[in-house]
């Protein structure tokens, strides 16, 4: 039988987090162009998120922020932007935690059915 098991508890209690908010994501990526994504019912892509098409041709990260600001934006999704490689700005001053610093995730056991589970 298998049965979860908690390995490890982390509470950060003095982390420095940014004020990602619109304004600063804006100043940082407002001129990258962002692909969008909707959910389609049929689709059989990862959680049936198709490339959204708009009429306006591409689009910037600035734009769509706009566009929820207005709540224009409909259905469509900002999935899977790889900060590092399109918006490098965005990473000034990035720092992993030092409780991070060595992946946690690398020494719990195999995982099973989507958990760290222990045979029991």
């Amino acid at each position: 039988m298998w049965a979860v098991v908690a390995i490890l508890q982390v509470i950060i209690t003095d982390a420095v987090v940014p004020a990602w908010n619109e304004s600063y994501l804006a100043s940082k990526c407002g001129d990258r162009e962002v692909v969008l994504k909707q959910r389609l019912k049929n689709s059989t892509s990862w959680g049936s998120l198709e490339e959204l098409v708009l009429s306006e041709g591409p689009i910037t990260m600035g734009r769509y922020l706009e566009l929820i600001r207005l709540g224009l934006a409909g259905e469509s999704y900002l999935f899977d932007f790889g900060i590092p490689k399109f918006c490098q700005p965005l990473m000034e001053g990035h720092m992993v935690s030092r409780y991070f610093v060595q992946d946690f995730l690398q020494r719990l056991p195999p995982i099973q059915g989507g958990f760290a589970a222990a045979d029991k």
